[in-house]
């Protein structure tokens, strides 16, 4: 291996997600840089000074995880640009005849690992890997390797959370017999051919699978937040109407209860004025049954009385006769 690439270090690795993939699947992403402009700030994306000193769109970036991400080149952001102007100039000078304005200056190649591969398995499996393209593709044609560690995140994906796998980003010059050619270099066959190569080396040294035939999703990280927050939001506005409901039946019970409670207060003010009604009946009866007591009194001394008149008046008309 050239000295431009660096041997594998011994870091801990995380679930990581990158800036450009297909998700929730293993194959290669061919990603076109056509200007000088692209390929220098995907480099300065990836670099690790880079990335401490700014802030940057994706929010999903921890830079507290920045010291774990791995780098094959022996070059900083500044060392890389260069080493990318000299070889497109090289290439102009000599042997490249595609002078378009429009041409494919580098592709950024974001390889996932296998699924369900360890962390361990993932730096061994990238190593193979990069040592591979190296060859297929030539030392000099590569402008940068490294795998990030420190995007870790969750996402949505239908109904489902799931977790970015970890990634190596590739910068690569598309120099074909000394031409520039970015339509061979990412033709399908030449697509094809890379991915199954990928897979030959999962397949025979790590026994497991790079092509997993999944859906590809070719959406950014960006994106991908989008995705999420509006399915959250979906969510939130779902979970909020039914709440909405919710109460909306809560207040239409509360206003029935009242109803209730009130028609039942009503009821108790009723029973409350018969009760008085009853009590001023019952004392009257109570009187009149006292006004009774007192009337059977006299009638029963005026009975008495009565009685001895008509046996007085029954005596002297005897005595008469």
């Amino acid at each position: 291996m050239d000295r431009y690439i660096l041997r594998y270090a011994d870091v801990e690795s995380d679930i990581i997600k990158i800036n450009e993939v297909y998700f929730n699947m293993a194959s290669v992403n061919f990603k076109k840089l056509k200007s000088a402009n692209d390929v220098k700030a995907m480099l300065r994306h990836c670099d690790k000074e880079e990335r401490l000193k700014h802030e940057h769109s994706n929010k999903e970036i921890n830079k507290d995880l920045t010291y774990k991400n791995i780098t094959f080149v022996k070059a900083d952001y500044r060392a890389t640009c260069k080493r990318f102007d000299n070889r497109i100039k090289t290439l102009d000078e000599t042997t490249n005849t595609n002078k378009r304005k429009d041409r494919v200056q580098a592709f950024g190649l974001t390889i996932p690992a296998c699924k369900d591969m360890s962390d361990n398995e993932s730096k061994h499996f990238f190593q193979d890997v990069i040592k591979h393209i190296i060859q297929k593709f030539s030392k000099d044609n590569i402008v940068w390797a490294g795998v990030h560690y420190d995007e870790i995140h969750d996402y949505i994906d239908g109904k489902n959370i799931e977790t970015s796998r970890a990634h190596m980003h590739v910068y690569v010059v598309p120099e074909i017999s000394g031409k520039l050619d970015g339509k061979t270099f990412s033709s399908k066959a030449n697509m094809i051919a890379l991915n199954n190569e990928i897979d030959s080396i999962a397949r025979d040294k790590y026994k497991t699978i790079f092509l997993t035939n999944e859906k590809p999703r070719k959406k950014s990280v960006e994106e991908l937040k989008v995705d999420s927050v509006r399915a959250l939001k979906a969510e939130v506005k779902r979970l909020s109407e039914n709440i909405q409901r919710g109460n909306e039946t809560v207040k239409s019970q509360a206003e029935h209860i009242q109803r209730q409670s009130n028609e039942i207060t009503r009821l108790n003010n009723i029973i409350v004025k018969q009760n008085g009604t009853i009590d001023e009946l019952n004392k009257a009866i109570s009187e009149v049954q006292k006004d009774n007591a007192v009337m059977e009194k006299l009638e029963q001394s005026l009975g008495i009385k009565s009685k001895q008149k008509s046996r007085s008046v029954q005596h002297n008309y005897d005595y008469e006769r």
